[in-house]
């Protein structure tokens, strides 16, 4: 197939298994750190109104081509295009597209951002669907427990739709005047803008 065509049909598949997880965990409510910042509609129509035929045929599309084990991740620094962790963690991962996190502030540590939950911030970075090895590398360079915690967030995707994700929030103590601004973003954009 071609690589448009494929792309498009993976996304079309991860937008659908995104939704499929969040039926399946309305029972077992979710814990989303930003749950309703996202100013956008969620949309009406859910897995469950397709007939059980058109979801028993996703479903076997969906574990065919192994997209049901992997996971939405936002991520905001140096494991975007370009910057220097992503050839290494993501460069066998599928590009879900840029996204946006509403209720968290990106925050310059010096060599990598990190994120914290603020009210009105908000974060540019770029959505990945990846498996279940790589999100242990993923968690593996980030600290995940102690330098970083994974957590389930809303994030607003193109087209204007609403993805439940996971990213990494910063543990530490962070200094204000270190806060990355909307038009400084996304992170590394100043960098870039210095090589030029």
């Amino acid at each position: 197939m071609c690589t448009p065509f494929t792309q498009l049909i993976q996304e079309i598949l991860a937008e659908l298994t995104s939704r499929i997880k969040e039926e399946k965990t309305e029972d077992h409510e979710l814990k989303v750190l930003n749950k309703g910042a996202t100013p956008q509609y969620r949309g009406e129509a859910s897995f469950g109104d397709l007939t059980p035929i058109m979801r028993g045929k996703i479903e076997v599309l969906i574990t065919n081509l192994a997209i049901s084990e992997g996971t939405l991740v936002f991520v905001y620094g140096t494991l975007m295009t370009g910057r220097a962790n992503h050839d290494h963690f993501l460069k066998n991962s599928i590009m879900m597209g840029e996204g946006r996190l509403f209720g968290f502030a990106l925050y310059e540590l010096g060599s990598y951002p990190g994120i914290k939950p603020k009210k009105k911030g908000q974060v540019l970075g770029e959505l990945y669907l990846v498996d279940q090895r790589t999100l242990g590398r993923l968690d593996m360079l980030e600290g995940n427990g102690s330098l970083y915690d994974r957590v389930d967030v809303e994030v607003l995707g193109h087209p204007s739709h609403t993805y439940m994700a996971q990213t990494y929030v910063y543990k530490g103590k962070i200094k204000a005047d270190k806060l990355v601004t909307m038009m400084d973003q996304p992170w590394g954009k100043k960098k870039d803008a210095d090589l030029d």
